[in-house]
């Protein structure tokens, strides 16, 4: 019977240290990697090296990963692997990023991201439909489209747009 009770102790301590590290540990030091590529990428977004930014994004990106698999609903996470893919004008795989990030939240600026994304791979008329959602919650949004042709799609969009209740219905 002693046996039996140290080794359900063991079995529950071994539980609680699995669940402590899933629960607390995974999401915190992932948040804190988010939080250090954050502020590399914004250094980043001022050099002209293209050399540099390809192996500082490099780096992101393989530092993210984990954070990815083990704490998907982080979107912070996906957005910021997003802006990594988006730098090295891997727009594909961006676009992928954010509709992922869009499983877990709703976000005006992911929608924005997801639509300047889409824009950039040169998927235009896809792009609308994201890009006016962004500019429905947001009307300040309007003018992080560059283009005024895509600026007044969407204006024009915005009378007919339906927001979105869960994350899944914007596809």
């Amino acid at each position: 019977m002693k046996w039996l009770n140290l080794a359900l102790s063991a079995v529950i301590a071994a539980a609680a240290f699995v669940a402590v590290r899933y629960v607390s540990y995974t999401p915190v030091r992932c948040n804190d990697i988010a939080v250090n590529v954050g502020g590399q990428l914004t250094n980043l977004l001022n050099r002209s090296d293209q050399v540099m930014v390809t192996v500082v994004t490099r780096e992101n990106l393989a530092r993210l990963e984990p954070c990815r698999r083990k704490v998907p609903w982080n979107v912070n996470v996906h957005m910021l692997t997003a802006a990594n893919y988006s730098v090295r004008d891997m727009h594909e795989e961006a676009v992928r990023e954010y509709r992922e990030a869009l499983r877990y939240d709703r976000r005006p600026e992911i929608y924005l991201g997801l639509g300047t994304e889409l824009v950039k791979a040169g998927h235009v008329d896809e792009a609308i439909q994201p890009l006016t959602i962004a500019y429905s919650i947001n009307k300040d949004f309007i003018y992080e489209i560059t283009n005024q042709d895509i600026q007044a799609r969407v204006m024009a969009a915005e009378q007919n747009v339906i927001l979105p209740i869960r994350p899944d219905e914007s596809r």
